[in-house]
């Protein structure tokens, strides 16, 4: 199962026999229940160009921009093998403390190269709650 205590995500742990979770730290609120997987994998992104369609043309993400409403955790990526942690930490957060739940645009960089479609994959299996409420991709395409 995968544990959430004080807010802070404790990783996976495992159910004795008698159904009994030993946690690695002291908490006064846990969460427990099994990690689920979310997917989002909008279709082939449309940008636009001087004339006709991106559709068929060489385009690249450059950035995107996710917009989360009390959210936390998260990775983006073209495919499920290249995913990238979102990340929310700034000098401000306490280092011993996980940060607070994030509403506004996370900026992800897209390394990815030229192609002909433009895909980007969201996933989510921490335990933290992940609304996404819009995503914008800077594109560049050519023609």
């Amino acid at each position: 199962v995968r544990v959430l205590g004080d807010g802070a995500n404790f990783g996976d742990l495992v159910v004795t026999a008698g159904g009994r979770v030993t946690l690695p730290y002291a908490c006064t609120k846990a969460t427990v229940g099994y990690p689920i997987r979310t997917i989002i994998e909008p279709e082939d992104l449309e940008g636009g160009v001087r004339v006709g369609t991106s559709q068929s043309r060489q385009k690249r993400i450059s950035e995107i921009f996710v917009r989360l409403h009390n959210s936390l955790g998260g990775t983006y990526g073209r495919t499920e093998d290249d995913q990238t942690n979102m990340l929310y930490r700034t000098v401000a957060d306490e280092m011993d403390a996980s940060p607070g739940l994030f509403s506004g645009l996370v900026r992800c960089e897209n390394p990815a190269g030229w192609d002909r479609e433009a895909i980007i994959r969201l996933e989510h299996d921490d335990p933290f709650q992940f609304f996404v409420t819009g995503i914008v991709a800077e594109l560049n395409t050519t023609g």
